[in-house]
């Protein structure tokens, strides 16, 4: 596996775009680089290798650089931000990917890149409502011929689908449907290897967890979870990413896949 990552050297909440966010609610800078350099070295020591991008000025939320773009082979999808908060990001990864040996490739309509779309057992699951148009979904399923699989976001809490659904690799996707608009919830429940998350489950970020070789790294461990992972043999990792919950962020949003297992 092969990630991208951005060191939280401006990491903070200075505006408010998603529930979570609370300018009064400061994270621990000091406390949300430990958190940050324990990911880290925990994905080195799993044998992934990571990239770095620096962070841009003014730009508090590049940490989470999911939502840079979708990555397949050369082409690198650039996320088209909704925010104008987010929007200088978008030259950032950009020049990054130009100058990594990427196609570089820009959509005309709003999409939250990783943040909005997640690769499970070779289709494109991709959530469109609060931060991507659904428009974007036919565009990208023309540019990676991939089949893509669309589910509307209706709860602002989970307005980005890595909080929602999370592929455990190729062994079984966890879901929390009450995210989704009602016709959309069958669609999700009947993909194949679909477990739900309870809500307690989403609301602490389960889905936003990342999958690596038999191991699941989470930021929140209850009994109901280790039950579900210990059925399909995978060992859950837990960390504390209690300063990045606090901009709406947990360890996927600050993970972008450059190549998956």
């Amino acid at each position: 596996m092969r990630i991208l990552m951005c060191p939280p050297t401006k990491f903070d909440v200075v505006y408010e775009i998603n529930p979570w966010m609370d300018v009064a609610n400061k994270p621990d800078k000091k406390l949300a680089l430990e958190q940050w350099n324990t990911l880290y070295n925990l994905y080195k020591k799993l044998g992934v290798e990571v990239e770095l991008i620096e962070q841009g000025d003014n730009l508090p939320d590049m940490v989470f650089t999911a939502n840079g773009g979708t990555v397949l082979d050369n082409k690198f999808i650039s996320g088209n931000f909704r925010f104008k908060e987010r929007k200088g990001e978008e030259a950032h990864f950009q020049k990054w990917f130009k100058k990594n040996g990427y196609q570089v490739i820009t959509l005309p309509h709003n999409q939250g890149g990783e943040g909005d779309a997640l690769f499970y057992r070779k289709t494109l699951y991709m959530g469109y409502g609060f931060r991507s148009d659904k428009k974007a979904h036919k565009e990208m399923a023309k540019l990676l011929h991939v089949p893509i699989v669309s589910l509307k976001l209706i709860n602002p809490y989970f307005y980005d689908f890595d909080t929602t659904f999370c592929a455990v690799g190729d062994r079984a996707v966890l879901i929390y449907p009450e995210a989704y608009a009602e016709k959309d919830r069958e669609k999700a429940l009947s993909i194949p290897g679909a477990i739900a998350m309870t809500k307690q489950q989403a609301d602490n970020f389960i889905a936003n967890s990342v999958y690596i070789d038999g191991k699941l790294l989470v930021g929140y461990l209850d009994e109901d979870l280790k039950k579900k992972l210990k059925k399909i043999d995978v060992e859950p990792i837990l960390l504390n990413m209690s300063e990045y919950k606090k901009a709406g962020g947990g360890i996927k949003c600050l993970t972008l896949y450059l190549e998956r297992n």
